[in-house]
């Protein structure tokens, strides 16, 4: 009965990541170019449910272990903040999709196009490391579906801000962290042909 309310809930949250980040915020990006006060809210309030998922739906009980517990909260914590500092550097309008006036591909930006959604990987792993289960694998691949529907509404709207700079900014720039050769101005791999 536990897996079938976990299915429910998880294809609900689902659906609802869908319609927040695929239809209202994408709206608001097409209509205003930027996020409204109920778009950035629904963005924000989607993500609570989904960190209560294996707070619900994992079994309570012993840790593994001692030393997985305290790994898995200093995942935590460090994933908070440094998603937190991420999104500082960035400015928070800006992170909120209230704001868009430059393209920002200084600092982790270099590394990765959604340094928030893989710092905020961190947490997700801090929390599997803590209480490993099922639930919790279901739980990453619940993150990354949603993460990657919000990361879509954006590029879209980054694409029709900022057209060709964005376009030679993701070819030089992962969307998420997968290693691969940096491309020079002239579309060759600095490492060699």
């Amino acid at each position: 009965m536990k897996s079938l309310a976990a299915i429910v809930y998880a294809l609900g949250l689902l659906l609802a990541a869908y319609l927040v980040f695929r239809v209202i915020a994408r709206r608001d990006y097409l209509r205003r170019g930027k996020l409204g006060l109920v778009s950035t809210a629904l963005e924000s309030l989607i993500w609570g449910p989904f960190f209560a998922f294996p707070y619900f739906f994992n079994q309570p009980g012993a840790l593994v272990s001692e030393i997985l517990d305290y790994t898995g909260w200093a995942l935590i914590v460090v994933g908070v903040g440094a998603v937190v500092l991420a999104m500082g550097s960035l400015g928070f309008r800006r992170s909120c999709g209230q704001e868009v006036n430059s393209l920002r591909t200084a600092g982790l930006y270099r590394v990765t196009r959604n340094p928030q959604i893989v710092l905020g990987f961190l947490i997700v792993l801090g929390v599997i490391v803590r209480r490993p289960s099922w639930y919790t694998v279901a739980w990453v691949l619940l993150y990354g579906v949603m993460a990657h529907l919000m990361v879509m509404t954006e590029e879209e709207h980054l694409r029709d801000v900022f057209g060709g700079t964005y376009d030679e900014y993701c070819r030089r720039v992962p969307r998420y962290l997968w290693l691969r050769r940096p491309v020079n101005d002239s579309g060759v791999s600095e490492a060699g042909s």
